[in-house]
């Protein structure tokens, strides 16, 4: 399928004519989470967790196109994002103090 269009591409546009894009159904954010939590029970331990975490982003988001929602919507939600998170990641300065190979 993907090799046809493909060849109905390179042919439109050798013709100087534009391939027609089909436009696509707007997922909602509730969808996603149904999906989710569907295989979370069907293949997890920790699904009750995930359902309590899933509530949160649901009342959050509701039923808004999950392509609408961006980095900036989210540092808006009425949760900050844990400190942890923010927090840049620090440098690694260690080194073994002998070398593995004890001839080097």
């Amino acid at each position: 399928m993907a090799i046809d269009c493909h060849r109905q591409m390179v042919l439109l546009a050798k013709e100087g004519r534009d391939f027609p894009l089909r436009q696509r159904r707007a997922v909602s954010f509730r969808e996603i989470v149904r999906d989710f939590l569907e295989y979370s029970w069907a293949n997890k331990i920790t699904a009750r967790q995930d359902e309590q975490r899933m509530r949160y982003w649901l009342e959050a988001f509701g039923d808004r196109a999950a392509e609408a929602i961006t980095p900036r919507i989210l540092t808006g939600t009425k949760r900050p994002w844990p400190r942890v998170m923010l927090r840049p990641l620090p440098t690694v300065s260690w080194r073994p103090s002998k070398p593995a190979i004890p001839w080097l």
